[in-house]
């Protein structure tokens, strides 16, 4: 158990994204969540922008920590109980100490800035970077975007909206 999941496998990135959906293959407004491939007796959705994300990169587009595997998780409520019978995939990094860290999907231009839940307008970064920027006053998030834009991480910005 991690983070208040209830953990039970973890697959490699591989096989994972060897699943995902091909958005061509279905109609134009098909909601992909709706497919579901079997693992280990778990009918799980295999639609969530995050793991097309992921797919993109596994590196943390602040620190590059590195996605090295998916857990199967289902989160638990106060009383230390699934709240939910349903599963979903969390990918996970490995500090030097052997800590897991949580890998999250972030927005390039948050959307109280007009951005897009879109593909397009989101990287890959661990759950402590995501934390600090969250955390940032506006200036320095800007500051850190503007960083992340130079080091060539983030699309220009008129392609974020597309």
């Amino acid at each position: 158990m991690a983070n208040n999941f209830l953990r039970k496998e973890t697959y490699k990135p591989e096989e994972i994204f060897k699943n995902l959906p091909n958005p061509a293959d279905y109609p134009k407004n098909f909601n992909l969540k709706k497919v579901k491939v079997d693992y280990d007796g778990d009918l799980m959705k295999m639609g969530s922008q995050r793991y097309y994300v992921f797919r993109k990169s596994l590196k943390c587009s602040h620190c590059e920590r590195v996605g090295l595997y998916f857990a199967k998780e289902t989160h638990l409520n106060k009383q230390g109980e699934p709240a939910s019978p349903s599963f979903h995939f969390n990918l996970y990094a490995v500090d030097p100490d052997g800590t897991e860290v949580l890998m999250t999907k972030d927005h390039v231009l948050a959307r109280s800035k007009g951005g897009a839940n879109s593909l397009k307008n989101y990287v890959t970064m661990c759950e402590p970077c995501n934390s600090y920027k969250r955390s940032m006053d506006e200036e320095k998030a800007k500051e850190l975007a503007e960083e992340r834009q130079r080091a060539g991480i983030l699309l220009k910005l008129g392609e974020v909206h597309g």
